[in-house]
């Protein structure tokens, strides 16, 4: 868990995964201080994985629940409304003690084939890009059921763009994906992850490289 100094709300922020056994969430608190005491936890962005449709369409996490998490009403405090928090964008620590925050407007929109329907999934995911490919990480590693649907089909399509124009950065495109071990490429991993850092502050998870087929 992270905590960064923002100057612009004059108290300290940490962005984490929500404590709730199930959740999807993360959130964010704020304090006066190091020491406390922390604000209520608010969510700011939902992980992809854990909203992905199971065989019988529901998802790990009961969209009313979900609904509610996002929605606001409840433990809305100054701070969140001086950033114009909105609960489907994510906010997103840049840099270390000091930083700014922004929002992240621009997502991967990844197209897989269900393991077991064949039917066609999709998630929204952040993403970077270096070396001609586009490389995403899975936070929930090879549990998620995309990356299972990638293992047993590498042969998937994605997008880049925003949520109400999501080929608005790049056309919808063909690609194989595959899963980089950290092991076995140290260097690009680290390349990957750096630039994960970079850009969101966070790097946890199974890499995944998506090349556009020729």
């Amino acid at each position: 868990m992270d905590v960064h100094y923002h100057a612009g709300l004059g108290r300290f922020v940490t962005i984490h995964a929500d404590s709730a056994f199930g959740s999807p969430n993360m959130v964010v608190q704020t304090a006066p201080s190091l020491e406390g005491p922390w604000s209520k936890a608010v969510p700011v962005y939902q992980f992809p994985e854990m909203l992905e449709p199971r065989a019988d369409g529901s998802t790990v996490v009961d969209r009313d629940d979900r609904r509610r998490a996002g929605e606001g009403g409840d433990g809305r405090s100054e701070w969140v409304s001086e950033l114009q928090l909105r609960p489907d964008r994510a906010l997103i620590p840049r840099g270390s003690m000091g930083a700014k925050f922004s929002m992240a407007d621009v997502f991967l929109y990844l197209t897989t084939t269900g393991r077991k329907s064949g039917l066609q999934r999709r998630i929204e995911i952040w993403f970077v890009e270096s070396g001609g490919a586009h490389y995403v990480v899975s936070e929930m590693r090879r549990a998620s059921g995309w990356v299972k649907n990638i293992e047993r089909d590498p042969r998937v399509s994605f997008c880049v763009g925003t949520r109400g124009a999501r080929e608005s950065v790049r056309p919808n495109t063909s690609a194989r994906a595959r899963t980089v071990e950290r092991e076995d490429e140290p260097d690009l991993a680290a390349r990957v992850s750096a630039l994960m850092d970079e850009k969101y502050g966070w790097s946890d998870g199974l890499i995944v490289e998506l090349s556009p087929e020729s």
